[in-house]
Formats: structure tokens, sequence, C-alpha cells
């Protein structure tokens, strides 16, 4: 997940606050707003940047009978 969010180009306190809250690959699509928030994930280009990556990583993973996308 760090890897992740830091490949994105959030920073090391997101993804800190990602680990400390134990959100994984699989809780990615069903964050709300407000828990992207409580997150780290704060301004609004942050927030397009998340989806638009959650929306390539969904389609890179839509094949896999577990995706959650």
């Amino acid at each position: 997940m760090r890897a992740w969010i830091l490949a994105i180009g959030l920073d090391e306190t997101t993804a800190t606050k990602f680990k400390e809250n134990e959100i994984d690959g699989s809780m990615l699509a069903g964050l709300q707003k407000e828990e992207l928030e409580s997150l780290g994930v704060v301004k609004l280009g942050h927030h397009k940047v998340f989806k638009r990556e959650l929306g390539k990583l969904c389609s890179e993973a839509s094949h896999l009978k577990d995706s959650n996308c």
C-alpha cells in the first residue's frame, strides 16, 4: 500500500495514515471522500489523482476473481 501511495504522488504522512488505519488494497474502492480526507487525501487535486490511479488499478485487476473494483 505504501509503495502505491507514494508512486501516485501522495506523501509519506498519507502512507503512514493508511498503514495506521489498516487500509489495504481491497478497501480502496470503497473509501468515501470523508474517509480519504481523514487519511490525509485532502486537496482536490489529490482526490482526483487518487481516483484516477485507482481506476487504472481497477482496470488492471478487472480480470482477477477477487477484485473489489
